[in-house]
């Protein structure tokens, strides 16, 4: 079946083979060509792409924590240090999963400080110690700005 189309660039009818007996198959690859060349459709595509790199580069908690307690490791000799920060990590972990976050980049400076609030008295400032050196934006981002 072949179905005329009208290129906005060239004025003239050119037909294009859909390659097909279906009508409603024609018909599609009509739709298809015409939304190759509809400028707003191609932004959205576009942006859709760059949405799918960023995603690509985005690092996961998962391996982020991993990465950051085998450098602990590898800095660390002591054996029960390298405990309390596996026990932050857990913690961490546990905590990131229970809000829903996959990426790092969802884990805002204000989602650190509502998490600080759930920590009990037993040792806020070692474990305020060993988070700010997993997240160093934290320490850096000025009070009353939007985080």
């Amino acid at each position: 079946m072949f179905t005329p189309v009208i290129r906005p660039a060239v004025p003239k009818l050119e037909t294009i083979s859909a390659k097909t007996r279906s009508w409603e198959k024609a018909e599609a690859k009509v739709q298809e060509i015409r939304d190759a060349w509809d400028p707003v459709k191609q932004k959205m595509r576009e942006l859709e792409e760059l949405k799918q790199a960023q995603l690509a580069e985005e690092l996961m908690i998962e391996i982020a924590v991993d990465r950051w307690l085998n450098s602990i490791r590898a800095d660390i000799d002591n054996k029960y240090t390298q405990k309390k920060y596996e026990t932050t990590a857990r913690k961490l972990r546990s905590w990131a999963q229970s809000k829903n976050f996959t990426l790092l980049s969802e884990i805002t400076a204000d989602a650190i400080d509502e998490w600080k609030t759930h920590w009990k008295d037993e040792a806020p400032k070692p474990r305020q110690q060993l988070s700010a050196q997993f997240f160093p934006f934290r320490e850096q981002t000025p009070r009353g700005i939007h985080r």
